[in-house]
């Protein structure tokens, strides 16, 4: 061994040691006397050798005898040979078992044995009627058919007792019983006749206990008590129930004794036992000894006896090594597929009814492995599907698993071997042999994992160091129990466990001069496949929030530990760190990510449901991440390629899934694979847990982000809501919609974890946005052809009680602050919400401007309509609540509340319905600042509220305390902290308590006594936050930012406000109490520029639809203006048009043009121009002459290039023309303020091949800049015709011109750019061609005849 592994592996099992579990069972106090008093376990032990076993096994010799004699007596042929093939008989260490479902088969036998044709009678009518049921009259029809067909007689009062039953719905009919569950007994009548036999004449015994003669009994109990005269007499142990005597034998029964002597001192018995057998010279050998003593010492099954506890070093070596031979020669262990149904049969708990009723179970067997932890993972895998019994209990196994166990505990931690050259020192080499022979014996595998982690835990370190069970012996560790009264040490201590575990591993294989960039690779993705085995769990059915952050916690952290431990591994480990040597990462990235694109995720029911392989887009997306990291990018020289293949990957693993049409499932009744529509089965829950980010940057690198963002799926026009198919697609376009918001919040909400691509993120952004929309318009809209609308409440209720993260609507809405252009989003969702998503949009915008917008359409709705249109009352009762929240909506709310009143509380009795019209009142009273009406409101009854939550009171002076909130702050603070002392977990309480304090400190004229009440108010929260759980401090979070930028703006603290400031997303930095402070800290600090610039962006925020401002920033606004320093801003206006137009256009507002590339820039602006110019169409129907065609536009560009001191020329002459004789004629010439030359247009009406020639010749000669120019075609044609025209144009037309030398155009880099500039679906094309080595050439068709 390496000696820093030893030094590691004795850290790990000090890790362990103080957790692992004493399994010893209590002692019983007479038992334990007894050994004292007459040494009872070496009286037991000489019984136990001297004890003759019962004759209640045979050898498969005596089944094949049995069996000719029985095919001889009945004339039957029952072979033998086919039921050991079926494992219907097992013979295991030369003993005949029965698998525990055939023996329940065979006692149904019993029962019916005489009644196969009336079971048989009885499958046929369940066949034919399909509905199990049918009239009296049609059954005695068929009963009377069927018995003359079949010539057989039928017990009609046996059928009419067990099987065929008057229905209790209607007197006229009968039920037919459910007769699948005899389904292998009757296609196997013959066979499960001769088990039946086989079992009651040689498989069935009398359980009376072990034979001993009287006369060798009294010897040996009357040697006995000559040295321990305190030994029972006969008659005692008769009275104990330890003996029966029968004729002239006693039986020996621990099973059911007076005193638990076999549970007490069994393991000193057998300890006894075997040193006694070990000298017997008349047993042959060791295995045999072994074999003898299993059978004693397992006759009573429920208790097994660590005899090796009592024996000597080389008698446990001489047992162990020959159990170990035993079990490697054992036959019934061999073999991977049939293993699954060997187990199945033999588990006692679920493997009856399905083997009973014939279940095919193929697709459930093992599949052969040559990796250790792969093949240990897929029977966890089964035993978990199976509810976790499959492998543990295996009764015909028993004495198996008795020696695997003895093994695991016995084997020696330090055991010369012999090599081809010399001895070694092998640690634990059983338990390793066990291990090795378990690829094609799984059950060795499974049992001896379970004894290492149950008895030997400590043991495990050991195999980490073989480089092929080290992430076997990982999934064991992370198994272990680590308990502790205090739960964060217990992870703590994990962790630590975890990270050694990992450490010792990476290094066993990296010190090795063998293994290969594959095998690391491997290594790794298990490491990361085991540490997120639960991951992606839900936590749906977990009931408190506390709970769901603590897992989702522990499991984070435990990945970042296993991240930060591989991304920082250096290529020799950590053994031997040198910081300049190469990381690991780099060196295997391309064949972990080949592992992970390959890897796929077993199914677990064949019921049709299809997700996301939820493990390789985790895996790839953090792969994505690691790409970009500066200190792996000299040591990955194919740093492009790397990045292109993940989100190569990425994207087609995410479309092959979520445009999957169709999925081979079960079908129940068949038993069949039939291939079926799929359901979805994705939930957002797991989707959260992934970094959509980082993809997305590379996929935008890539440029294949628009095929991502836009996977095939289409809805059917439907005459309804509920089509199968459409439901089916409108769950993945929901799953599709949540990923693209998540991105859109993860980009705009976490600017600091994403600073090292943000600068990527932003065109990213744009993208989502459009997209979003897109889905939003196609899908979320009431009245399409499909009748599906993605937000409605048929699939938003039925998540109910899912996750927060399913429910899509409140998601929408808060992306809403995130949009750069919210009113494009807001007017979709407006103009197509019902009343109670308007209410929930309402809750999540934060843009004052669009919540005006929102609520004055609220105030115009129809409510009674709308709650007479709602069949589902909690529907009601959210929006009444929501109603209730907002001030300016009072009268709605009072009409809703009558409603309610009225319409529910009085005709339903539900308690909880009027505590919902107490708050709702409650609210009213608030925002009327009523306190008498507070008070007078009739509290509903005691059961109303929960017993640890709010009562009525407590409702009434939470809103008391709302209400002094302004005027009398003092007394809000000291209501709000009497709750707070009662209710520590309500977050309401804790943010109110927490702004009361500095609304009390405001209000305080003592500058001393102020910054007191300030700082106190922040430690306040500090502690009260520690009561809060994550959740609960996110439904706040935005209210606490504002109360902590309140206490730093207070302070004068500038630096804690900026601080905190810069760290908000972009929605809150927004806010209007934000605003506010901090123009005012701006100017405060003479900071005008910055005041007036962020003043700007929150303008923009919040502006109304039609572009007018709020009140408070028209007030700002003026403040601002006040102190503006005008000279400097005419200084900065120079200045700014004093740039080159290259630098310029990057300084203008986006929504100004939108484009930083200065031949983009103009071309935009020329189809601006070309779209006023379009306004003016019915003059310009009568012109024929294309220059009348530039003037329109010359004047449009004139109009705004005048303000950036441009200008704008036409029929200019200069340069050549297409002929090269003469000056030629530019159409449009663009020059700056120096008259210095941006940009020449040639302009021309599209008709022929030649005419393009000739205008594209041209425009080469114009100029001897030749980088930026533009071709502005006019179509005359009919606007059916102008798509195809412009395709043609751009890909036959462009492609085969003539151009001149050195200005060849590159067909493969042509850009369509008419989306990204916003003229999709209008009569303006726009196209960019590339040619030579730096000269572009935009080109801009318009459709003169737009007109249909």
């Amino acid at each position: 061994m390496y000696y820093k592994n030893k030094e590691k592996i004795e850290a790990i099992q000090n890790i362990i040691k103080p957790f692992e579990i004493d399994r010893n069972h209590n002692k019983n106090d007479k038992a334990l006397q007894a050994d004292i008093y007459w040494n009872a376990s070496i009286f037991f032990a000489k019984i136990l050798i001297k004890a003759v076993i019962q004759k209640n096994y045979c050898s498969k010799e005596d089944v094949e005898k049995f069996s000719k004699k029985y095919n001889t007596e009945n004339n039957t042929s029952i072979d033998i040979d086919s039921l050991f093939k079926k494992f219907w008989l097992r013979e295991i260490l030369g003993i005949i078992h029965i698998p525990d479902a055939v023996r329940k088969v065979i006692y149904d036998f019993e029962k019916n044995q005489s009644y196969k044709e009336e079971l048989r009678f009885v499958r046929e009518v369940y066949k034919t009627y399909q509905t199990k049921t049918t009239n009296k009259t049609e059954y005695q029809k068929f009963i009377a058919q069927y018995k003359i067909k079949n010539n057989v007689n039928l017990d009609k009062e046996w059928l009419s007792t067990n099987w065929i039953k008057t229905s209790k719905k209607s007197k006229d009919d009968i039920d037919v019983g459910n007769i699948i569950y005899y389904s292998v007994l009757l296609d196997n009548w013959d066979e499960f006749e001769f088990l039946y036999k086989l079992k009651k004449n040689k498989l069935e015994y009398n359980s009376k206990g072990l034979e001993l003669s009287k006369k060798n009994f009294n010897a040996i109990h009357t040697a006995h008590q000559l040295y321990f005269i305190k030994a029972p007499s006969i008659d005692d142990l008769k009275e104990q129930r330890i003996i029966k005597e029968i004729d002239n034998k006693y039986y020996i029964n621990f099973y059911d004794c007076e005193i638990s002597y076999w549970g007490t001192l069994s393991d000193t018995i057998g300890g006894f036992v075997w040193e006694d057998l070990i000298s017997d010279d008349k047993i042959p050998d060791d295995k045999e000894r072994v074999i003898i003593f299993v059978r004693k010492m397992l006759y009573w099954e429920n208790s097994w006896s660590d005899f090796y506890k009592h024996i000597t070093k080389e008698s446990k070596n001489r047992f162990i090594k020959s159990a170990l031979e035993l079990i490697l020669e054992e036959q019934d262990i061999v073999g991977v597929e049939n293993e699954f149904f060997k187990c199945f049969i033999d588990e006692s708990v679920g493997s009856r009814y399905a083997f009973q009723g014939g279940i095919d179970l193929v697709e459930e067997a093992l599949k052969p492995s040559t990796n250790y932890y792969e093949l240990y993972e897929h029977m966890r895998f089964l035993s978990k599907k199976h509810q976790g019994n499959l492998f543990y209990i295996q009764e015909v196994r028993n004495d198996l698993a008795f020696l695997i166990k003895t093994i695991v505990c016995c084997d020696n931690p330090f055991s010369k071997t012999k090599g081809s050259d010399s001895e070694k020192i092998e640690h634990y080499p059983l338990i390793k042999s066990l291990l090795e022979n378990s690829l094609s014996k799984p059950y060795l595998l499974w049992e001896t994992c379970h004894f290492l982690i149950q008895d030997k835990p400590t043991i495990i370190p050991y195999l980490m160091e073989v480089p092929y069970f080290s992430t076997l012996a990982f999934s064991l560790v992370d198994k272990l129990k680590i308990e502790s009264s205090i739960a964060e040490i217990n992870r703590s201590i994990k962790f630590k466990l975890i990270e050694d575990s990992i450490k010792l591993s990476l290094d066993s294989i990296l010190s090795s001069q063998k293994h290969t960039n594959k095998e690391i690779a491997l290594l790794i993705f298990q490491f990361y496949k085991e540490i997120n085995k639960d991951k992606y769990q839900s936590l749906s059915n977990v009931r408190r929030e506390e709970d769901v952050y603590e897992i989702r916690e522990y499991q984070k952290k435990k990945e970042q530990l296993l991240i930060s431990i591989i991304e920082d591994c250096r290529v020799n480990g950590f053994d031997t760190y040198n910081s300049s040597s190469e990381f690991l990462l780099p060196k295997i990235i391309s064949e972990l990510i080949e592992i992970f694109k390959n890897y796929e995720e077993p199914i677990l029911y064949l019921n049709g449901t299809i997700q996301f392989p939820i493990l390789v887009l985790d895996g790839l997306s953090w792969l994505s991440k690691c790409s970009i990291y500066s200190k792996y990018e000299k040591q990955i020289q194919d740093i492009e390629d790397i990045r292109e293949i993940l989100s190569d990957s990425f994207k087609e693993i995410y479309l092959d899934k979520i445009e999957q049409k169709s999925v081979q499932k079960k079908d129940f009744q068949s038993n069949n694979i039939i291939e079926s529509l799929p359901s979805w089965a994705e939930r957002n829950e797991r989707l959260n847990l992934i970094d959509w980010v980082y993809p997305v940057a590379l996929l935008s690198d890539s440029e294949k982000l628009k095929e991502f963002l836009s996977p095939r799926i289409n809805l059917k026009k439907a005459e309804h809501e509920y089509d199968e198919e459409n439901r089916f697609n409108a769950s993945k376009i929901r799953t599709h919609l949540f990923v693209l918001l998540t991105v859109l919040k993860k980009i705009t909400t976490n600017k600091a974890e994403y600073f090292l691509i943000y600068d990527k993120l932003k065109d990213v952004k744009i993208s989502i946005e459009q997209n979003i929309l897109d889905l939003l318009k196609q899908y979320a809209v009431v009245g399409k052809p499909s009748k599906i609308d993605i937000l409605s409440s048929s699939f938003e209720q039925k998540v109910f009680r899912a996750s927060k993260e399913e429910e899509l609507l409140p998601q929408v809405a808060q992306a809403i602050n995130w949009f750069g252009d919210k009113n494009k989003v807001i007017t979709i969702l407006i103009d197509t919400s019902d009343l109670l998503r308007l209410l929930i949009i309402l809750d999540w915008v934060t843009s004052e401007g669009i919540k005006k917008e929102i609520i004055e359409r609220i105030k115009k709705a129809k409510l009674i309509d709308f709650f007479k249109s709602q069949s589902w009352i909690p529907e009601i009762e959210l929006t009444l609540s929501k109603l209730s929240h907002y001030k300016e909506l009072i009268v709605q709310t009072e009409e809703a509340l009558d409603y309610w009143e009225k319409n529910i509380t009085s005709k339903r009795n539900e308690i909880e319905y009027k505590q919902a019209s107490f708050v709702v009142r409650l609210m009213l009273a608030y925002n009327q600042k009523d306190i008498q009406q507070i008070n007078n409101l009739e509290e509903p009854g005691k059961n109303a509220f929960e017993v640890r939550g709010f009562k009525p009171y407590d409702y009434k002076q939470f809103f008391i305390g709302l209400i002094h909130f302004e005027d009398k702050p003092k007394e809000a603070y000291k209501i709000f902290d009497r709750l707070y002392n009662q209710f520590k977990e309500s977050s309401s309480v804790c943010i109110n308590r927490f702004a009361a304090k500095i609304n009390w400190a405001t209000k305080n004229d003592d500058i001393i006594i102020k910054n007191k009440l300030l700082n106190e108010s922040l430690e306040e929260w500090e502690d009260a936050g520690k009561n809060l759980s994550e959740q609960s401090i996110e439904s706040i979070i935005d209210k606490v930012w504002v109360n902590k930028l309140t206490v730093y703006y207070h302070l004068k603290n500038v630096t804690e406000f900026e601080q905190l400031f810069l760290s908000l997303p972009d929605p809150y930095q927004m806010m209007e109490e934000v605003a506010k402070m901090r123009i005012e800290l701006f100017l405060e600090h003479i900071k005008q520029q910055e005041a007036i610039y962020y003043l700007n962006k929150v303008k923009e925020y919040h502006k109304f639809s039609d572009g007018s401002n709020l009140d408070f920033i028209n007030e700002l606004s003026s403040l601002v203006d006040d102190k503006s320093n005008i000279e400097l801003l005419k200084a900065s206006y120079n200045e700014i048009f004093s740039k080159k137009p290259q630098t310029l256009i990057k300084i203008f507002p986006e929504k100004l043009n939108g484009q930083i590339d200065i031949g983009n820039f103009i071309a935009k602006e020329f189809a601006i121009a070309t779209n006023k110019a379009l306004d003016k169409i019915l003059s310009i129907d009568e012109i024929k002459n294309e220059d009348k065609y530039n003037d329109l536009v010359q004047i449009c560009l004139e109009s705004r290039f005048s303000v950036f001191g441009w200008i704008v020329k036409d029929q200019t002459r200069g340069a050549f023309s297409g002929r090269g004789l003469h000056p030629g004629e530019r159409d449009i010439l663009i020059q700056n303020s120096n008259s210095e030359t941006i940009l020449v247009c040639e302009a021309f009406i599209y008709r022929d091949v030649r005419t393009t020639q000739s205008h594209l010749k041209k425009i080469f000669n114009y100029h001897h800049q030749k980088e930026n120019l533009l071709v502005l075609i006019y179509d005359l044609g009919l606007s059916s015709n102008f798509e195809n025209k412009w395709k043609k144009y751009l890909k036959e037309t462009l492609p085969k011109l003539n151009y001149p030398t050195d200005f060849e155009i590159d067909s493969s880099k042509t850009k369509d750019l008419t989306d990204n500039l916003n003229y999709k679906a209008s009569a303006i094309k726009i196209a960019m061609t590339f040619h030579g080595k730096s000269t572009t050439i935009h080109h801009l068709m318009i459709n003169l005849k737009y007109k249909i």
